[in-house]
């Protein structure tokens, strides 16, 4: 099934406290298909120090670097899902793999 989700990128701006905090903004909105992992999968990341539990296909390039992915977060509706990892599927542009571990909760700030 294919969904309508929101790519979004953190930005930092001053809060009333002369602190910062992250403000996610929309980079792209786009159609894509999101599967949970296999355990087998889950357990093969734990592994290697990472904590992912689903996959986001699209055929749009979602524009996230694999260095820079924490930067970034996936919504779709009320979930949440903070970016891992990103591939190039096919390594002709066409297919792209968003690797994820959703949130508990909706971090939007107000």
């Amino acid at each position: 099934m294919v969904h309508d989700i929101e790519i979004q990128r953190y930005t930092y701006a001053q809060d009333n406290s002369m602190g910062s905090r992250k403000i996610p903004t929309t980079t792209l909105s786009t159609k894509a298909r999101i599967q949970p992992m296999k355990p087998r999968q889950v357990l093969e990341f734990a592994r290697l120090g990472s904590k992912l539990d689903f996959m986001i296909y699209t055929i749009v390039d979602p524009g996230i670097t694999t260095a820079k992915a924490t930067e970034y977060r996936v919504k779709f509706g009320s979930r949440v899902f903070e970016v891992v990892g990103v591939t190039n599927t096919d390594e002709l542009s066409v297919f792209w793999t968003i690797y994820c571990c959703e949130t508990k909760t909706q971090q939007d700030d107000l």
